[in-house]
């Protein structure tokens, strides 16, 4: 498969050797990944983003959903993979990181994705709604079809508590938020979140009754992600 040059497209993000001594920062030039005089520019630099001044080895918890990298791969929009690359996802910050020799580097937005894969999960970038406004996202797939099922899987963190009376100080720490799901009709861009019982039923428009008697019949709770993925599976072997 031939190669082109979309690495030109990524803002680097720079760690330096110890992640818990040096937060990043994007890089906002057209660089290219590879060069070794960027990697070197940038490899002694004192450098702060959304975690200045915070020794995040100090945080309990980890902005990761698996703090390690892990062997996978990225297909873009034109079909062009890119195999063998070690990912992981920074699930606080919503980016996702790739590893170049001893350092993360962040995939720009600019980066045209169709999906990635790490450990056989793949995650697709999708619109979804956040406070009156439009965000994209990454968005783990479950299940495809008809009906595509996703969970957004996000961390927050928690700011450190002094004492007060008789209450401990509470050190500061990333905690994994509840996993929202939702869902996709076909190639769509947009995802509609799954709110509740209803809203899942309506969303699958005319097999609804059937979805229903479904859910009812097998006691499934779709606040459960096994139970989500039997419902949409079941809609998808409806509508074949």
């Amino acid at each position: 498969m031939k190669t082109k040059h979309y690495l030109l497209f990524l803002f680097v993000l720079i760690y330096c050797n110890s992640f818990g001594q040096h937060t990043p920062q994007k890089l906002y030039n057209n660089l290219n990944l590879y060069d070794p005089a960027v990697v070197k520019k940038y490899n002694d630099m004192v450098i702060s983003k959304k975690m200045s001044n915070t020794d995040i080895e100090q945080i309990t918890g980890t902005p990761y959903l698996s703090k390690n990298f892990e062997k996978g791969n990225i297909i873009t929009k034109d079909s062009t993979l890119y195999s063998g690359i070690y990912l992981r996802y920074n699930a606080y910050e919503d980016i996702m990181e790739f590893k170049k020799d001893s350092f993360a580097l962040e995939i720009s937005n600019k980066f045209p994705i169709k999906q990635l894969s790490i450990k056989g999960i793949v995650y697709e970038k999708k619109v979804f709604k956040y406070d009156n406004s439009q965000k994209i996202g990454y968005f783990e797939r479950l299940e495809k079809g008809s009906i595509n099922l996703y969970a957004r899987k996000t961390i927050a963190y928690i700011k450190a508590k002094p004492s007060r009376g008789y209450q401990d100080a509470r050190p500061a720490e990333f905690k994994k938020n509840k996993t929202e799901f939702f869902l996709t009709k076909g190639e769509t861009p947009n995802v509609s979140f799954i709110a509740n019982k209803s809203t899942l039923i309506n969303l699958l428009g005319e097999e609804k009754k059937q979805i229903s008697n479904y859910i009812k019949s097998n006691r499934l709770n779709i606040k459960k992600e096994c139970d989500l993925r039997k419902i949409i599976t079941y809609y998808n072997y409806l509508k074949k």
